[in-house]
């Protein structure tokens, strides 16, 4: 299930109250749920999280990403789509 308008708005509204070193802290927890779920996407063995989880830690990580880069639209898009083909 793609995420819906409502998903996209708790996850910009929850990232905006939190300070940059949150933030980074944050994007580094994403990062090693990415590496884990890669771990087990290659050795076959079942995710340890839903297909809805992935996705929202995807879209919050491409969010904080590209606000700590000073990127824009086009940036999320691209790191979006990098994400989900490797993750999902």
């Amino acid at each position: 299930m793609a995420m819906t308008v409502g998903d996209h708005y708790i996850v910009v509204s929850s990232l905006e109250r939190l300070s940059c070193e949150d933030l980074d802290n944050l994007k580094f927890e994403f990062e090693d749920m990415f590496a884990e779920t890669e771990i087990q996407k290659a050795s076959g063995s079942e995710l340890g999280y839903t297909k809805k989880e992935i996705e929202v830690s995807i879209e919050g990580y491409v969010r904080i990403d590209s606000k700590l880069k000073g990127k824009g639209w086009w940036y999320r898009s691209k790191l979006r789509s990098k994400l989900t083909m490797k993750l999902l």
